[in-house]
């Protein structure tokens, strides 16, 4: 939920957050200086911290309870003393320590929705705390007080001439007739008044010792729960003027608590604990500045993350329910709802029946967006608006006109559905149908594949560390069927744009050909594919020549394909020169991508072989997939057979596909 406020307010604090702090806020309370922006951060902290302090301050007391069952633990855990402190609620200030619970408990307890101490939390906070403060350094003095109060009665019961008296008398009884030239008048009775005499100077200072080091303690307890408060409303974002009064409220009881139970001050613990509230107040100034200074960043970025969604809900409500121009219909009614076309409605989806997700590409004539279609994740290739018009022109976003052929591209998008609804390979992705119900969305479904395409697997962390025995040599040898299946048909399907971002890779990196945009059949004696289309650089040379091709040019570009399984880089990463002058090396001087010293040989000249020059010197897909599953193989299994550590993962791979069979 976001403050409601108008644009001249954003403006505002924009212009406010740029200027330096004296022009910002007040020098000593750190206040906003405009009474309206303090508001506005009341209300923003009222919203968005509110939860946090609750989740806070019930954290606190779940520490006490936590804390009071291991002080009722310690006189039962063995430890030599421990069976002297004294923890009941025997004692008024055991109760007072509870004292805060019936402040604290609603605060935390209550929903936020519902909660009356929402718009004032800051200010119940400090009332919490410095009633915890209060009652639980009264109780901690008290209980510290009593446990060693009780351990001195037991120092001094030792140390008493009431207890000596009967050792003493057989000890010295001993000692006084055993030895000889000692005086006769020196009785046992003169022997143990001496060191009855000892005995208390021992008493006393053991006694005096004891309170010097249990008040230091104590003072050492009061000092650290005091700070530990500090700290609490330190990290609960309170202001600076609020930790001033904590502070000051902490440090008074710290010194009535050090009062009421006549401990002597202890000069070096008083020190820390005065130079330790110091530098919480120095960090809890600094923080509050910060605070505000995040407030004003967060404030900005929600509202424009606000302003985001809002239009990407609106663009969302036009994409599936914007109604068509009506050029557009016309358009769409011509080129494939007119008679002739009545055997598409096999494939007709309903716009109605799947849900666009998100865009997760795009291409040059539409975006690929997932989508739900009857609960199943699929892809939509969306055709862009500005190519969905009549002969002749074409829209641009600015609603502007460009002269090109509008039809050709409805055509094009025509042609795919018909080729791809002709299609069914496990290595080809699936086509599910079409949709054009709706003319401004005009989409060909299609299989979700869980990572994408080939070249974004290839470039990942985990494309890196592929090896051609797991899983490169999979992903090539399922292009190459999927690609002799389209050269297969009765008329060959030569796909024109085949390169790694058009092969699309499941979440076992099985792969499978697609976006047949571009794709023609191909009719031998007849045909004479000479456009110049596809990628640059997988492009065949007779191609970039514009010379006659047919499906060899598809096995060129699968070569190029190769490369990159073997390099995970793009095509000629390593040259300098610009996109054109390679081209036309490629064409003419017989330049083809570098490959590393580790191709072995069966790869490296499948790969050349695939690159020649000349297309009828190219193998055919039957003749790249005989050699990926024949030499090839062989020597990648040769070569992790030497091995160890890799030996095992080709075993398991063949264990699986004797399975599969």
């Amino acid at each position: 939920m976001l403050l409601d406020v108008d644009d001249a307010t954003v403006q505002y604090i924009d212009a406010v957050l740029v200027k330096p702090d004296p022009q910002v806020f007040n020098k000593y309370t750190r206040f906003f200086l405009d009474p309206k922006l303090e508001t506005l951060y009341q209300d923003f902290t009222a919203i968005y911290w509110f939860g946090r302090a609750r989740w806070h301050v019930a954290a606190w007391m779940a520490v006490h309870v936590v804390m009071n069952i291991v002080f009722y633990a310690l006189p039962s855990s063995g430890f030599t003393g421990m069976e002297q402190f004294i923890l009941s609620y025997d004692s008024l200030p055991t109760y007072f320590q509870w004292i805060y619970i019936p402040i604290a408990l609603p605060f935390a307890a209550l929903p936020s929705k519902q909660n009356p101490l929402q718009t004032r939390w800051r200010s119940w906070v400090c009332l919490i705390i410095i009633f915890f403060n209060l009652t639980f350094q009264v109780w901690l003095a008290d209980a510290s007080r009593l446990a060693i109060n009780a351990y001195v009665t037991v120092v001094h019961d030792h140390l008493s001439c009431k207890n000596l008296s009967s050792k003493l008398t057989s000890t010295f009884a001993d000692i006084n007739g055993s030895l000889s030239g000692i005086d006769d008048n020196l009785s046992n009775d003169t022997i143990t008044n001496a060191l009855a005499y000892l005995s208390d100077e021992q008493k006393n200072l053991t006694i005096s010792v004891t309170h010097m080091c249990s008040d230091a303690l104590v003072q050492t307890l009061v000092g650290f729960a005091s700070l530990f408060s500090f700290l609490f409303v330190i990290s609960i974002r309170l202001e600076f003027v609020q930790v001033v009064v904590v502070a000051v409220t902490g440090v008074a009881i710290y010194a009535i608590v050090v009062s009421a139970f006549g401990l002597h001050l202890q000069w070096i613990i008083t020190f820390a604990y005065g130079m330790a509230v110091i530098l919480l107040l120095v960090l809890s100034y600094s923080s509050d500045r910060t605070n505000r200074r995040s407030f004003l960043s967060n404030f900005l970025v929600e509202k424009e993350n606000e302003n985001l969604k809002s239009s990407l809900k609106e663009a969302e409500a036009a994409l599936q329910n914007d109604s068509a121009h009506a050029d557009e219909q016309r358009a769409v009614a011509r080129v494939l709802a007119a008679p002739e076309m009545h055997h598409l409605e096999m494939v007709h989806i309903p716009f109605a029946d799947f849900t666009f997700l998100e865009a997760i590409g795009r291409g040059s004539m539409g975006d690929v967006i997932k989508a739900r279609y009857f609960g199943t994740i699929v892809v939509c290739k969306r055709m862009r608006r500005e190519y969905i018009v009549e002969s002749g022109v074409g829209r641009n976003r600015n609603e502007t006109r460009d002269t090109f052929n509008g039809d050709s591209a409805l055509a094009s998008f025509r042609d795919e559905i018909e080729l791809m609804s002709c299609l069914r390979h496990p290595n080809i992705v699936q086509f599910i149908g079409a949709s054009w119900d709706n003319a401004s969305n005009l989409c060909i479904v299609m299989e979700y594949l869980e990572n994408g395409d080939m070249h974004r697997v290839l470039h990942s962390g985990l494309g890196k560390n592929f090896t051609w025995a797991d899983p490169l040599l999979k992903m090539a040898i399922d292009a190459v069927q999927g690609m002799l299946y389209l050269h297969s048909q009765k008329r060959p399907v030569v796909h024109r744009d085949l390169k790694s971002v058009n092969i699309l890779c499941s979440a076992t990196f099985g792969c499978k050909v697609g976006d047949f945009g571009l794709s023609r059949r191909y009719n031998k004696g007849v045909d004479a594919l000479t456009t110049l289309v596809g990628t640059p650089f997988w492009l065949a040379p007779e191609i970039i020549r514009s010379e006659r091709y047919g499906p060899e040019a598809d096995v060129y570009s699968f070569g190029i394909v190769l490369t990159e399984l073997e390099t995970r880089h793009t095509p000629y990463h390593d040259q300098e020169e610009t996109g054109l002058k390679v081209l036309m090396r490629v064409a003419h001087k017989g330049l083809r991508p570098s490959l590393p010293s580790s191709c072995l040989p069966e790869r490296r000249k499948l790969i050349e072989d695939c690159l020649r020059d000349i297309p009828k010197r190219r193998p055919t897909f039957a003749q790249v997939l005989s050699r990926l599953q024949g030499p090839v193989l062989l020597e990648i299994e040769g070569h992790v057979a030497a091995q160890p550590e890799l030996e095992r993962r080709v075993l398991l791979r063949r264990h699986q596909e004797r399975r599969s069979l």
